[in-house]
């Protein structure tokens, strides 16, 4: 789908469309921003590196930090201001929808009703301004898969192979998309495979050295206790009301009758303690095969369900 010079009033009224109810929802509710990302932010700011509680670390993505600590360098370390602004760049995916459905149907109508959806959907409207990387990362994955299925040249592939790199670097749950999009774009074109792949790989590769040369590892330092949160005996009973981190000090005990309680402030600790948290989780899914099992299919229909 060409972009031309006429569809940018459409483009225009379809941001607007999606940032009115994202604005209106932070004026009424005004809630906190997540203060782990903010901090994370501000050592950027400060010594430009990446870091929690005072310690260098590898165990979250660098994307959203970045984000914010770019927002706050006009905006000032005023959260409300740049809980705004994540709000307009977070209301660009309606714009990027839009174009998909187009592209994908050929009929405004339902380009617009999709757009329609993005902008008045409650859990998006949300994470809008919640403070966490999920609206960046809507946002990012929308226009990848818009330019994916549009590609035909090389610059179109390198364009989609950015966003999914930049998708990526804003939360590893998208890398199995780095495994299957060149293979489905191979059956098109070898060429815009290579070419899409590579550019994902060349804007991963710095994070990848950075981590790799911080505890040994490319994977930031987190998939562990996200494994063995997400499969503990009481994940079923309590994450659907009330989140995951509301098991991080059950974790941390286990943790410690593991005998790794007293592990390093290091990015090396870190590891250490993530490695742990995997074997946890793959021994708990050993013992426990059948109920992993009917976790997994009601978080799928959880993820699906209209209620959430």
């Amino acid at each position: 789908m060409a972009t031309s010079r006429a569809d940018w009033p459409v483009y225009l009224r379809v941001w607007v469309l999606a940032a009115a109810p994202r604005l209106l929802y932070l004026a009424v509710a005004q809630p906190a921003f997540l203060i782990y990302n903010w901090d994370a932010a501000s050592t950027l700011l400060r010594n430009g590196a990446l870091t929690l509680d005072g310690v260098t670390t590898a165990a979250i993505e660098p994307l959203y930090p970045l984000f914010l600590a770019a927002v706050r360098l006009v905006a000032g370390d005023r959260p409300l201001l740049v809980q705004g602004v994540q709000a307009l760049v977070a209301s660009a995916g309606a714009i990027f929808l839009y174009m998909l459905t187009f592209a994908l149907t050929r009929k405004r109508q339902a380009a617009l009703a999709a757009a329609a959806l993005f902008a008045a959907y409650p859990l998006l409207i949300r994470h809008s301004i919640d403070g966490t990387e999920s609206a960046l990362l809507t946002t990012l994955l929308i226009a990848f898969a818009y330019r994916f299925v549009t590609m035909r040249t090389t610059v179109n592939a390198a364009t989609a192979g950015a966003w999914l790199g930049l998708s990526i670097l804003t939360r590893t749950v998208a890398l199995p998309l780095l495994l299957v999009a060149p293979i489905v774009a191979a059956a098109r074109s070898r060429r815009i495979a290579i070419a899409m792949a590579g550019t994902a790989l060349l804007v991963l590769a710095p994070w990848a050295v950075r981590n790799y040369a911080l505890n040994g590892e490319v994977m930031p330092a987190r998939a562990g206790i996200n494994l063995f949160i997400a499969n503990s005996e009481y994940s079923s009973g309590v994450i659907a009301d009330y989140g995951p981190d509301i098991l991080l000090p059950y974790a941390r005990s286990r943790l410690a009758a593991e005998g790794l309680a007293d592990l390093p402030d290091t990015p090396q600790g870190e590891q250490q303690g993530d490695a742990a948290y995997r074997r946890l989780a793959l021994a708990q899914i050993r013992r426990h095969p059948v109920d992993t099992l009917r976790l997994k299919i009601r978080n799928v229909f959880t993820f699906f369900s209209p209620l959430l």
